[in-house]
């Protein structure tokens, strides 16, 4: 409900271990355009996407992929070149190579080992990960994987509880030697674009199809019942999740998952405990039979590129407006005023956030923050704060205040602008039109590759530290 939040200080609630924390209807469907435009990419890791999202100016949220651009045309897709997981990050090279950094509890940095690299001085740069062949794009999830490779394939690897990696099995992977290359994903079409959420992973084909696996506890696969599929044999291909229609776009929160489609509405299924579906209520969708597809999220106008974290989701507009529903509890809609949007009737569309000057062309939604990049370079970032993951010199909130909003821009440090980001769980990392990386906010087992598992933006500006050796 859109309820009058309370001047109470709220205790952060942990998720658990590192670990988990990690055409159905028929129609002929239109071949979504293959080629890629080189452009600027965000994303949002952790818990919401673990992928980085692919856009025209674009971005990913949550865990899903971005795109961008303004006026009225829907961007085209750009494959990620950074992402951020719960703990971890990963970067693509000039040549296609990926290079990984952070936490590795389940070989998700893909070294055939568990250690995790960054958090003590001398371990970066990483070494390659050995995929064989150049990588076009990649997506994080909680503690996984995911690349698609200059020759078409998918690979996964890492974290493999719910069958995130796609095998037929729960066995992780890269966290042995001689497990990499891992095997192909068997996905069963072209795929155009990765997105991963918590534990689970999407793709979408370039006829417009999407096919999930993984968990699928709160029915973030959309196929009308709570089973994981790919934790065991002859699950995969999965099957297309029953959309009524070609998607152009997906990005996924950390047990939600949504799609913009070719008719430009935006659609959401999975986990919708907070109203992070945008359909006034709190009912699951995609759980049960005969829910799907969903019904269309009512945003006041067109998507361009979305985020999503654990139980809140945002919206970027062609329009450039930002909009954001779901839980509140972190300030992180952007309104100090209301609890949550979307989970009651009548309280979409959400009201536009605060931004400021410029125009938004990218966003990146971690656990309970956001943070939106602009044409202009700058970086504004809102909502929880406990390690300064907004990136302010302090551990306060941001947004909570009547105010605060729009946030300051975020002083990056660097020679040049930003030109991508992506948000894990308690941390952020950009890529500058240098091509440097600089993280900040949680240091925990090295996600911010300073050498160390201290917190940085916590009580000094991320301008202070170094780039990340990544290559």
């Amino acid at each position: 409900m859109m309820r009058r939040a309370g001047w109470v200080a709220l205790a952060c609630a942990s998720l658990g271990s590192l670990g988990p924390w990690g055409c159905a209807d028929g129609a002929e469907k239109e071949p979504v355009d293959p080629t890629p435009v080189d452009a600027g990419v965000d994303a949002a890791g952790g818990m919401g996407g673990g992928s980085i999202g692919t856009g025209g100016q674009g971005a990913q949220g949550g865990g899903g992929q971005g795109s961008g651009g303004q006026g009225g045309a829907a961007p085209e897709l750009v494959a990620a070149k950074m992402a951020a997981g719960d703990a971890h990050g990963c970067a693509i090279g000039p040549q296609g190579t990926l290079r990984c950094w952070g936490s590795n509890e389940f070989g998700q940095l893909g070294q055939g080992n568990t250690s995790h690299l960054g958090d003590e001085p001398g371990e970066l740069p990483p070494a390659d990960v050995p995929l064989g062949e150049p990588v076009l794009e990649v997506a994080l999830g909680g503690a996984h994987t995911c690349v698609r490779l200059e020759g078409g394939s998918v690979r996964c690897f890492g974290y493999n509880e719910f069958g995130q990696l796609g095998q037929g099995n729960t066995s992780h992977i890269g966290d042995e030697p001689g497990e990499l290359p891992p095997p192909v994903v068997d996905v069963g079409g072209t795929v155009m674009q990765l997105v991963a959420g918590g534990r689970h992973t999407c793709a979408l084909l370039s006829t417009g199809g999407v096919r999930c696996w993984g968990d699928n506890d709160y029915g973030q696969l959309g196929q009308g019942h709570t089973s994981p599929i790919g934790d065991e044999p002859g699950e995969m291909p999965p099957p297309e999740v029953p959309l009524g229609g070609a998607a152009t776009y997906l990005f996924a929160g950390y047990d939600h998952t949504c799609a913009r489609m070719e008719t430009g509405a935006l659609r959401c299924w999975g986990k919708n405990e907070s109203g992070q579906l945008g359909l006034g209520s709190t009912n699951s969708v995609g759980d049960e039979p005969g829910e799907m597809p969903p019904p269309d999220v009512l945003l006041g106008g067109t998507i361009a590129m979305g985020g999503a974290g654990d139980e809140h989701t945002c919206a970027l507009l062609t329009s450039g407006a930002v909009r954001c529903w779901g839980t509140n509890k972190r300030f992180q809609l952007g309104h100090p005023d209301v609890d949550g949007i979307g989970d009651a009737p009548g309280e979409m569309p959400p009201p536009d956030v605060a931004i400021g000057e410029g125009t938004p062309t990218g966003i990146g939604s971690g656990h309970r923050f956001n943070c939106v990049r602009t044409a202009e370079g700058s970086l504004r970032c809102w909502g929880h704060n406990s390690a300064g993951q907004c990136g302010s010199g302090a551990t306060t909130y941001v947004g909570d205040m009547p105010g605060e909003l729009p946030p300051p821009d975020v002083a990056v440090g660097g020679a040049s602008p930003v030109s991508e980001v992506a948000a894990g769980y308690s941390h952020v990392c950009v890529r500058l039109e240098s091509a440097a990386i600089r993280c900040w906010g949680k240091g925990q087992n090295g996600a911010l590759g300073s050498g160390s598992t201290d917190d940085v933006g916590d009580d000094e500006s991320p301008a202070s530290m170094a780039d990340v050796t990544v290559f």
